[in-house]
Formats: structure tokens, sequence, C-alpha cells
């Protein structure tokens, strides 16, 4: 069964970029929070939701986690049709042609998974970091600036929606070769 389009090599970059430099980068960021609010004597007294902060920070760590896990799956299934063909010698040409077919579905199948569990992850970082910024008695500039992350996190929900839309009919621009 052959794709209606086949990932391009711009795919295979951004996802080897997300998986292998974005997420890692990421995760180690919400760590290092998640260990500083922790390790705090009393995080209550610096901000106003501590444990819903927490929460926040280690779903986007185990969310950058998981892109990287999926992107690892995904370059496995990342053939050209070269190297493709010389690892399917026994096969006729059709029989490759279906098998190249559902190896690039594969890849499109786990690179679009790990996109959208990054874009999660950054929005519960941001909605980790607003927690962080808002402290127990918020005054008017600090919302103001808490606000910030939070306009982000819509953003970014936003972004979501419209790249899996414009992903999608990229694709189908380009044909299935």
């Amino acid at each position: 069964m052959k794709p209606a389009q086949y990932p391009t090599t711009a795919d295979a970059a951004s996802a080897n970029t997300l998986g292998t430099t974005a997420s890692p980068l990421l995760a180690g960021f919400s760590m290092t929070l998640i260990a500083l609010i922790s390790g705090s004597t009393s995080p209550e007294t610096i901000m106003k939701f501590p444990e819903a902060t927490l929460a926040a920070l280690l779903c986007a760590t185990i969310l950058f986690i998981l892109s990287v896990q999926f992107t690892v799956v995904a370059r496995k299934y990342n053939l050209t049709q070269e190297e493709f063909k010389k690892r399917t010698l026994s096969m006729n040409d059709t029989d490759r042609a279906q098998a190249y077919g559902i190896a690039m579905e594969d890849f499109c199948f786990w690179i679009d998974r790990a996109r959208l569990v990054f874009s999660f992850g950054l929005g519960l970082l941001f909605l980790g970091l607003a927690g962080v910024m808002l402290p127990p008695s918020p005054t008017c500039p600090r919302i103001l600036i808490v606000s910030v992350p939070v306009l982000f996190i819509i953003c970014e929900m936003v972004w979501i929606v419209y790249d899996i839309f414009q992903s999608h009919q990229f694709r189908k621009t380009l044909g299935s070769e």
C-alpha cells in the first residue's frame, strides 16, 4: 500500500533536530525546574500552585522524552529508495514499492507523533513556567508577566492544529514521488 505522499528530506531533518536536540534540551530544563521546586523547603512561599506546577513540568518532561523515543523509532524507517532497494534485492519491483510505501507510512506515523507530543510538552513547559512565576500573592504587574507564557500556550495550541493541517497539505502538493 503506497502512501499518498512520501516524506521529504526536510521532514527527516526537522524530525532529527526535534528528537536529538530540542526535546532532550527542553527535557533537561524541565527536570532542572522540577529539582529546584522539589528541593525547596517550602515552595508554597515562593509560588501560588507548586503541585500543579510540578505536575505540568513532569508531564512536559515525559512528553519530551517520548518525542525522543518516537524520533528514534521513526529513524529506522527513514531510508531513501536506493537504500531500500539495496536492502530488498530479493523482492520484485512491485513488492519492493509496496514495502517502501509501508515504511514511509510508518516513518510519517512516528514523526507526526513525535511532533505532536513535543508541541504538547512545550505547552506544558510554558504552563510550568507560568506557575513558577506566579507568587502566592500576585500583583497586577506579575499577572501581566505571567500572561506572556499563558499567551504562548494558546499560540502553541493554535500552531499544533495549523501545522498538522499545513504539513499534510504540503505533502499532497509534492505528489507521491
